[in-house]
Parts: C-alpha cells; structure tokens; sequence
C-alpha cells in the first residue's frame, strides 16, 4: 500500500472564511478550518450518521435520505430538508459545483482509512478549497472522534456526552460474550444467499470481536476476495450465525442444505434490528454500538434485563435524539 500523505494544507480563501484553528485527522494530515464552522458536508453514509448524532443543525443535506421508517424515529425538527444529489469524484470535477452550492465550510469523512479515500480527499480538497478530513470509524476510536468534532463544530459539551456514552458501552461490553465461557464460535454473512461472509478485519467482524467471540472465517486481503463454498461453511460449523442481510432468513428456510448445520437446528440464527439504521453494520458508522449491545445479548441467548434496556435507551437518547420505550425496543429486536 502506498504511503498515506501527511501534509499541512493551507488553502487561500476569502479573508472572512480563514481558518481560525486546525483539526488533525487519522491520516495524519492538519487542516485548517474556520472558527465558527456552521455548514458540514458528510462525504458518505457513514459520516451521515456520525454528523447526525453530533451536529444535526450543521449538516448541509442528507446524500442517502432516511426513508419514511427511519423518519418515525427523528424528531420533526431534524428531519432532513436538503439532498445532496451527488458525492465528489475523484477524477472529475462534475459534481464539485453542486457540493459548492450548498455552502459547507468543510466535508467530512468517517470509516476505513484507506488509500483511495486519501486521494479522493486530497483532489476535492484541492480543487474545492474545502479542509476535507478523514476519521477512523473503528470502534475503539469513536470517542476520540466525537470530542475532536465536538471541538470543530463548536458543540464540545454533547460531543462529551456521546464520547462518554460510547466509551461506557464500548468498556462495558469489551470481551463479554468470551467472559460467558469458551468465545463462541461464529459465522457473519452480508448477502442474502448466505456465501458472502464478512471477516474478523471487516467492520461487522469487529462488533464480533470486540464481544471476544471467534469469526470462523477470520481474516482476508478486503481488496480481493470472493463469496465462499457452502462446504467452508459446513466444516467451519460455527456455534451461531448472524445475519446482516434479512434476504438470508428466507434462504435459510428454503435451501436444505443450511437446515443441516447445528446453528440453524438450534435456532442460533440471528439477525440485527434495521431502525433507525442497522444495528450491524450498514452503513458502518456509530449506529454499530447498538449492535454491539444487541449481539452480545443475542448470541449468549441471555434475556434481556435492566442493563439491555438502559443501554439501548441511552443510545437511542443520545446518538439519535429519540426518547425510545421497552416496548418500543421489543418491536424492534423481534
């Protein structure tokens, strides 16, 4: 992989707009930002929701638009208003003027930090002039991320109360399914047939891992891999399978073959809740702390007691701005 950039970039806007205090990100790099910074673009999905929690009244439109599902669980005054058509480019500019019209006065990204989002960064910072950072979206630095953010967006105090939210979920339930005895043993699958699994280095695998269970399918190169045989799956013979696409319950019902496996016979089949996004991993955002709490009830076949209602009712208070009930909780983890 070729080396990240690290620069210290400095861009020559109007005399209004500059920068009045930096912000470093997880590339390494420092961008200069405006002291009162009041418009933010995300550059994805999971920056979407990440923004959303943080800094709602800061968010210049919505790229991926709730459906109305989602909508029932927002408050009517932080339902998005604006769309934001198209994401930059890395090679064209040909969405660099609509970005320009909705008036941010930064873009952030929020996920893998990979190569090919530092480029696409550093060319629509250079020709949008806009500080562009780009934020690990692994678990463990989540609250670094939203005290960072926090500071930037001139909303210091929630970001606390989020950083602190995530940092009591994250300790709480670091390595708790392998504290319940022998770590179970599990199969992750994103696709509706079932062959497409997602690993132990991956950000569905990570929620797994950090509970301290084992992913029977364990690493591989994310640039270059491909679904896997039926017959891996039957040798693995995982103690439980979850499932992030919901298209795989059916085919489980339908296809013999899955019938087969101990997991499926003992009813250790699981899929995540999907309001108001997916506790699992679509997009990969902060939305998989809830996953977090979710699986590891799940997967140990533990009832649902005091401290899975309170975590799920802060989480939704505090990351989703939405006061939520048991009952509401229960029809949604069904």
């Amino acid at each position: 992989m070729r080396r990240l950039v690290v620069a210290l970039v400095v861009f020559a806007l109007p005399a209004v707009a500059q920068a009045a205090q930096s912000i470093s990100d997880d590339t390494g790099r420092t961008w200069q930002v405006s002291e009162q910074v009041e418009r933010v673009m995300a550059a994805g999905a999971p920056a979407e929701i990440l923004l959303y929690t943080l800094a709602p009244e800061r968010m210049v439109g919505w790229n991926h638009m709730p459906t109305e599902a989602q909508r029932a669980y927002m408050p009517d005054e932080l339902e998005p208003r604006a769309a934001i058509p198209s994401l930059p480019d890395l090679e064209s500019d040909r969405y660099d003027a609509g970005i320009l019209a909705l008036k941010p006065q930064m873009i952030i990204d929020y996920g893998d930090v990979k190569q090919g989002y530092v480029d696409l960064s550093q060319a629509v910072s250079e020709r949008t002039g806009l500080p562009y950072p780009l934020f690990s979206g692994r678990l463990v630095d989540i609250p670094r991320t939203y005290r960072t953010l926090g500071r930037v967006l001139g909303v210091p105090e929630r970001a606390e109360r989020l950083a602190q939210a995530s940092q009591d979920i994250l300790k709480r339930y670091k390595g708790a399914l392998a504290r319940d005895g022998a770590a179970p043993r599990l199969y992750l699958t994103i696709s509706p047939d079932g062959m497409l699994p997602a690993f132990a280095n991956e950000s569905w695998g990570e929620v797994a891992a950090w509970l301290g269970a084992q992913n029977v399918m364990g690493s591989v190169d994310l640039e270059h891999y491909t679904p896997i045989a039926f017959e891996d799956i039957k040798a693995a013979d995982p103690d439980a399978i979850l499932a992030l696409n919901p298209g795989f319950m059916e085919t489980m019902k339908r296809d013999p073959r899955w019938r087969a496996l101990r997991a499926v016979r003992d009813g250790h089949v699981y899929a995540a809740p999907r309001l108001p996004f997916d506790w699992a991993s679509r997009p990969p955002s902060v939305n998989r702390l809830l996953g977090v709490v979710r699986t590891r009830y799940a997967v140990a076949g533990k009832p649902f007691d005091e401290t899975f209602y309170d975590d799920v009712q802060t989480l939704f208070k505090e990351l989703y701005h939405w006061d939520i009930d048991r009952a509401g909780i229960d029809a949604l983890v069904q």
